[in-house]
């Protein structure tokens, strides 16, 4: 999935709403849209007399990111709004192909509608860094605080039902590769992420619209957030997925009134799979669902236990023994696996040479030997042709006795051969 930039050529539009929270109207030409964010506009049309034409709907997919571009890729699409089926289709814009030229909306600039304070003075800050790199098994993972998120045998929310009163606040028990924050009920929440991968990354909440109060530019070093060298909106705007560019930061803030599991996650799917998200278990003390019998009976088809720490252990829930964990690093130089494979490699390169080597100078030899049974073929004949001579007297004998005997001492040495 690509994020896109959409705009109607020739014509302004109102955004009044983006990820399910109204907005004061907010005029623009054109709007970039993460993956997994959504957006209402109303557009005003123009008099039939003043148009020409049809309307135009192009969207562009956002080509920095994605690592390759095939060339068959169409990058821009095109849609039509008809007035009537009088007119013509709209010509294209030669604009819509120099990406230079785009100037979307700031979606920080939207205030929503209920316009809710800044929330200040967070009582609970979770700080991560984001990187990807790959581990031990040669795989490409992404990272929160050099932890990929690998799913627990048990899911985390049914671990905070089955898990006794006293240890339902100890992350512990919900695994050590899971990412999980515990948040108090009510309390204000702040997570930073300080991007440290030059790709940028659509990031989204479960179970909360946040406040977005900060966020930088793309970077081309990655540079972490200071909360000292910040100011913020008064009235910020609120949705629950938002970009952070590559090399920048991302702050966000929200209340925790809304007892849960929720998932803090990149929202392209590649990158989750990769890893890429926390757990924010918030006020289970507080959660009060008895989950359905065939909610359960899925988890049972599946094999997948419902009661248990991150481990499947519902005896004791701090023996996290056999849980999810994600692969080892990879070691820095070389291991005992690596010194074998080298030296397997180079046995099996100096054999290829050596075959190489026989293979040729077996073509070469032969090629020699033939040549030299052809000549001794003809040096032969050339023998007999001067016996013939010299048998019928010929007016120059020495000559000719010369001839025979130097033929005769070539012809011996080519029969060693």
């Amino acid at each position: 999935m690509v994020s896109q930039y959409f705009s109607i050529p020739g014509y302004e539009f109102d955004i009044i709403e983006v990820d399910g929270v109204y907005t004061h109207p907010k005029t623009a030409t054109m709007a970039y849209l993460a993956v997994g964010q959504r957006m209402s506009i109303i557009l005003k049309t123009k008099s039939r007399e003043d148009v020409s034409s049809n309307i135009l709907i192009f969207t562009a997919m956002d080509e920095d990111m994605l690592d390759i571009v095939p060339d068959d890729l169409e990058l821009n699409s095109y849609n039509y709004m008809s007035y009537d089926g009088a007119l013509p289709e709209p010509k294209i814009p030669n604009w819509v192909t120099d990406r230079e030229s785009f100037n979307p909306i700031d979606d920080m600039d939207l205030v929503p509608m209920k316009k809710k304070p800044l929330f200040e003075d967070p009582d609970h800050r979770i700080e991560v860094v984001l990187h990807m790199e790959n581990l031990g098994d040669g795989i490409s993972y992404a990272f929160f605080n050099n932890v990929t998120y690998v799913a627990p045998k048990v899911p985390t929310l049914l671990t905070a039902l089955s898990a006794p009163e006293n240890l339902v606040k100890d992350s512990r028990i919900y695994g050590s590769n899971t990412n999980s924050f515990i948040l108090n009920h009510d309390e204000i929440v702040e997570i930073v992420v300080n991007n440290e991968d030059d790709g940028k990354h659509p990031m989204h909440l479960h179970g909360h619209q946040f406040q977005v109060v900060a966020r930088s530019p793309e970077l081309e070093e990655p540079s972490h957030y200071n909360p000292e060298n910040q100011t913020f909106p008064p009235f910020p705007m609120m949705r629950d997925t938002v970009m952070v560019e590559g090399g920048g930061f991302l702050v966000l803030r929200f209340k925790a009134n809304n007892p849960g599991v929720w998932f803090f996650h990149c929202h392209l799917d590649f990158h989750l799979e990769q890893g890429l998200a926390l757990t924010l278990v918030e006020a289970p003390d507080l959660i009060n669902i008895t989950l359905p019998d065939d909610q359960l009976n899925i988890c049972k088809t599946a094999g997948i236990p419902t009661k248990g720490n991150a481990a499947g252990n519902a005896e004791d829930f701090l023996n996290l023994e056999g849980e999810n964990v994600q692969p080892k690093p990879l070691p820095d130089g070389f291991t005992a696996k690596g010194y074998f494979a080298l030296f397997l490699c180079t046995a099996i390169a100096l054999f290829g040479l050596k075959s190489i080597y026989d293979f040729g100078m077996h073509d070469i030899l032969q090629t020699e030997s033939e040549k030299i049974q052809i000549e001794k073929k003809v040096i032969e004949k050339y023998i007999d042709l001067l016996e013939l001579m010299k048998s019928n007297d010929t007016d120059e004998p020495f000559e000719v006795d010369q001839l025979l005997q130097k033929a005769i001492n070539l012809n011996e040495r080519f029969s060693k051969f």
